[in-house]
């Protein structure tokens, strides 16, 4: 028997929610000592008793509905309590995680950001739980979005770099702050904002927080491009309550950008052991530090003892045990922050990945029943992570011949489990310049050349001259292109016309994007009305890709009029502005201007981002293959799945190449991936770094070819230290020994 996907690592929220709800007692975690907490009141959490957390049933095992789950769904708290972190920790990491809650509050008024990371809630936009909920981002004010309280103008133009190319006029909230300080600088409306950030004169001047002013008479769109940034663009996001963020309440658990697939072993709970059971020395618990088979060496071992029938497919289980976690204590965490609670925690198991650990947490003899817990960690990037102490939280109470979940066991090795590549969640849309690894239509780099035009350099020339350019939500004036016909009001950021081919036909694939386009051709229809739909239609994502695609053909065209170098850019120009077939000189020669003046700043961008060879190497060369790209059987899910990448036999911590120079646009855990780095090249390849134990580079940053990125591991889905490796082709899995070379 098998488990089918468990869709996310939301399960973290679900049962930390459950146990804020019973904890009523401090615990105390100063200078590092071991943490004590009050045992929590036991309740069957799996019989929705609650009203709160809604359960599917899977082949025997119970889990939480996560498409019904929100934070909206959960109950104020009964009474007030606070979980505090030790103020060593606090200094260190610069914001306080802990937990402070009164009696009426509710669970979005007291989880902060920072203490969700494990799902990924730092990689959501506004955009993204705008489209989830329904959300209106037309009625939400800058206020509403809590970390904006304690934002600087640097911060602001920092986690939003398209802001440097507007004059300080059209960032209204910017302009009217500066002007509150002073008074002069209605001079400078329309100097460009990256001008003045730049500008020694205003260093201290742009250190001034916006908060300082009204922030609700500002509507989210007066801070162009903001409901497209990731949260961690915004300092500090960490400090900020769930409920200081629009829409995030409501957000659906089950479309959290960081999902887990979990793939493993069930078994049957067999007889439950008590405390005057000793030197338990056939385990399937531990840690991730000492392994999940450490003996039980001492007068009390209470565990339960698990069997493996061979209908369950669970043979190699039989007679296992499953210690109770506060009886033994195995050394965790990693880092820095693994000197928290002494370095300890209780022993346990991670069927569902490294997000939390379940913990038997007692056994009864008398009922037959082992109730189960789940423990957390905190972990802060360089500083590492917690032991999983934070606990323990109510989990499920399971009984004498149930049905549980193991999870994957060197009992029961898998050769290799590498999830399908998931995707981004419905809805999900990257900010300006991110790259979607697994999309076909992403859109072209802007340190990519094609047929020996800069695309960047392009990109920004029609962006600057366009009337309604730069905002991904514009909406021009209603025109006709050819007396009568083709009419309509041009749409986003580089005015598309509702009959473009390009955006026809990504509003249109969307649910509803064919009334979209109706309404975009209509003279009836209000600009205002088309504004607050468009992303939900047209999102910038499918701006970016179909402009890559459009301007792509206007360059061939102009080539195929024989034009080069200044003229066809300004024929490009042109075709974008009046048509194939039309002329539009005065725009054709604005665009060349404009592609001269951008061309320097673009390519020294790129040069800053890795020098790109166009030839992967190998990125662990002597090691073997021990799985190669393609369809195979999978031993567990009894059905053949594609492999998207290829297989590495690499010790743990061997050092492992980047295959060429490029841009880290992924550094960090991913889910099935463990520990991932992904490289976007400047030829329109993309490569792939899973399962690795350490990552030496961050995102964002340039790397050379055979560069040491990553330290090999067996993070993630794995069984087993090795390297999974794979190559994307404008974000199409290929077989990596095909470009290896090339």
């Amino acid at each position: 028997m098998r488990l089918k996907h468990i869709r996310s690592l939301l399960f973290i929220i679900i049962f930390i929610l459950a146990g804020l709800l019973h904890f009523s007692q401090v615990v105390q975690l100063g200078n590092f000592e071991r943490a004590v907490a009050q045992e929590a009141p036991w309740s069957d959490t799996h019989s929705d008793g609650d009203g709160f957390l809604p359960v599917l049933e899977d082949e025997g095992a119970l889990m939480p509905d996560l498409s019904q789950l929100n934070f909206s769904r959960f109950p104020p708290f009964a009474s007030g309590g606070n979980f505090p972190f030790p103020p060593e920790i606090i200094e260190q990491i610069g914001f306080d995680p802990s937990f402070i809650w009164q009696a009426g509050e509710t669970i979005d008024q007291v989880l902060k950001l920072g203490n969700l990371q494990d799902i990924g809630v730092e990689l959501l936009t506004l955009q993204e739980i705008a489209y989830a909920v329904g959300l209106d981002l037309g009625g939400i004010s800058l206020a509403d979005l809590e970390p904006l309280k304690w934002q600087s103008v640097e911060d602001i133009v920092l986690a939003i770099p398209q802001l440097r190319d507007l004059p300080l006029q059209e960032v209204l909230p910017i302009y009217n702050r500066l002007l509150q300080e002073d008074g002069s600088l209605a001079s400078l409306a329309g100097t460009l904002l990256g001008d003045i950030v730049d500008n020694p004169q205003f260093k201290d001047l742009i250190g001034v927080v916006l908060g300082d002013i009204d922030l609700s008479a500002y509507a989210i769109d007066s801070i162009p491009f903001l409901s497209g940034i990731r949260l961690e663009n915004l300092r500090d996001w960490q400090v900020s309550l769930v409920a200081g963020i629009p829409g995030l309440a409501e957000f659906p658990w089950s479309e959290f950008p960081n999902p887990l697939s979990s793939i493993g072993l069930v078994a049957l709970f067999d007889v439950a052991y008590g405390e005057k059971e000793a030197r338990r020395l056939n385990t399937i618990t531990g840690s991730d530090v000492e392994g999940f088979a450490v003996p039980c060496n001492q007068d009390s071992c209470p565990y339960i003892e698990l069997s493996g029938p061979p209908e369950l497919n669970a043979t190699p289980l039989h007679g296992k045990q499953w210690i109770v976690g506060p009886a033994q204590m195995v050394r965790g965490g990693r880092g820095l922050l693994a000197v928290v609670n002494g370095g300890k925690e209780p022993t346990g198991r991670h069927p569902f990945g490294p997000a939390f650990k379940v913990v038997l947490q007692k056994t009864d003899e008398s009922e037959g029943a082992g109730e189960f817990a789940i423990y957390f960690r905190y972990c802060n990037g360089f500083m590492g992570c917690t032991p999983y102490f934070i606990g323990p939280v109510p989990w499920f109470t399971h009984h004498e011949k149930d049905i549980i979940f193991v999870g994957l066991t060197d009992a029961a090795p898998i050769p290799d489990n590498i999830p399908e590549n998931p995707g981004l969640p419905p809805g999900f849309e990257l900010p300006p310049g991110e790259v979607d690894p697994n999309n076909p239509d992403a859109p072209t780099d802007d340190c990519q050349k094609y047929k020996g035009v800069s695309m960047g350099a392009l990109r920004q020339a029609i962006a600057a001259i366009e009337s309604y350019g730069g905002d991904y939500t514009a909406i021009g004036d209603y025109v006709c292109a050819d007396k009568g016909a083709n009419c309509g009001r041009a749409l986003g950021k580089y005015q598309f016309m509702p009959y473009n081919e390009h955006a026809e036909a990504r509003i249109s694939r969307r649910p509803g994007g064919v009334e979209f386009l109706k309404r975009a051709s209509s003279p009836a229809t209000t600009p205002a009305a088309l504004q607050s739909e468009i992303l939900k239609y047209f999102p910038q994502s499918d701006q970016e890709a179909a402009y890559s695609a459009w301007i792509k053909e206007l360059i061939d065209r102009a080539r195929a009029e024989g034009l080069s170098g200044d003229a066809l850019i300004a024929r490009a120009g042109e075709m974008h502005n009046a048509g194939p077939d039309g002329r539009s000189p005065k725009y054709g020669k604005r665009t060349a201007d404009e592609y001269k003046k951008s061309l320097p700043k673009v390519e020294e961008k790129c040069n800053q981002q890795g020098t790109c060879t166009g030839k992967l190497v190998h990125p662990a060369p002597g090691f073997p293959i021990t799985s190669r790209f393609g369809m195979r059987f999978h031993p567990i899910r009894k059905r053949w799945r594609m492999h998207s990448g290829v297989d590495y036999g690499t010790p743990m911590g061997t050092l492992i190449k980047a295959a060429d120079g490029g841009t880290v646009i992924h550094s960090g855990d991913m889910g099935g991936y463990g520990y991932t780095v992904d490289i976007k090249h400047c030829d329109g390849r993309s490569t792939r770094y899973a399962h690795n134990s350490q990552l030496l580079v961050g995102r964002g940053t340039g790397v050379k070819q055979a560069q040491i990125i990553t330290k090999a591991g067996s993070t993630g889905a794995s069984t087993g230290p090795h390297l999974h490796f794979e190559v994307y082709i404008n974000g199409r899995a290929v077989d990596p020994l095909t470009q290896l070379g090339k």
